[in-house]
C-alpha cells in the first residue's frame, strides 16, 4: 500500500507539473537569529524541505513536530528543513518562544511581508514543498495528517540516495568539509 501511495504521489506530481517539475522560487531571507538564508546555498548540499506554517495552525505544529526527528536523522547527509512562519504583527513575537520550547533544530524563517507565500503560491497552511538539489519542486503537500511523515521520509531518502549516486567521491569530500 505504501508503494502504491508513493507511486500515486509521483504520478500526480507529473500530471500537475507536466513532464518536469517546476523550479522553486529563489529566495534569501533572514531566520529567527537574523542570519541570511539563501536557498541556492542550501541546495548545493542536498534536498530542502520548505514548510509554510503559523503558530495558530495546529496541523502545522504537528507536521513540524513529526519532521523534527527526521531532520535530525538526515541533516548530516545534506537535508535542510526550513519552516517559514507566516505569523503577522500580532503573533510574530510568539514564534521564537514556541521554537525554543519545542527545541526544533531546523531553521525558522520569518516571512513578514508574505513575499515567499506569494512566490510559492501558497493558499492554505500548512503547505510544504520538497525541493531537490537541482532546485526543482518534486512534491507539494497541502495539510498534514499523522502518517504523512513516513511518506515524506521515504521521498527524502530517495533524494538523498540519488544525490550520493550523482556526487560519488565529491559528496564524500563535501561531507568531510562540514
Amino acid at each position: 500500500m505504501k508503494e502504491w501511495t508513493a507511486v500515486c504521489a509521483i504520478l500526480l506530481s507529473f500530471a500537475v507539473y507536466g513532464e518536469s517539475p517546476p523550479e522553486a522560487p529563489k529566495f534569501s531571507v533572514k531566520d529567527l537569529e537574523g542570519e541570511m538564508v539563501i536557498l541556492d546555498s542550501l541546495l548545493s548540499r542536498g534536498p530542502v524541505y520548505v514548510s509554510f506554517w503559523a503558530i495558530w495552525c495546529k496541523p502545522c505544529i504537528r507536521e513540524l513536530d513529526e519532521l523534527a526527528p527526521i531532520y535530525e536523522k538526515y541533516r548530516e547527509k545534506g537535508l535542510e528543513l526550513l519552516a517559514i512562519s507566516e505569523d503577522g504583527p500580532r503573533s510574530i513575537h510568539r514564534v521564537k518562544p514556541l521554537v525554543r520550547g519545542k527545541r526544533w533544530k531546523f531553521r525558522v524563517l520569518l516571512d513578514l511581508e508574505k513575499e515567499l507565500l506569494r512566490a510559492f503560491q501558497v493558499v492554505s497552511l500548512p503547505t510544504s514543498f520538497l525541493i531537490d538539489r537541482d532546485g526543482k519542486i518534486v512534491n507539494t503537500y497541502q495539510g498534514f495528517k499523522p502518517g504523512m511523515e513516513k511518506l515524506i521520509e521515504e521521498e527524502l531518502t530517495k533524494l538523498l540516495a540519488d544525490g550520493e549516486e550523482e556526487g560519488g567521491a565529491d559528496s564524500e569530500v563535501k561531507d568531510q568539509e562540514r
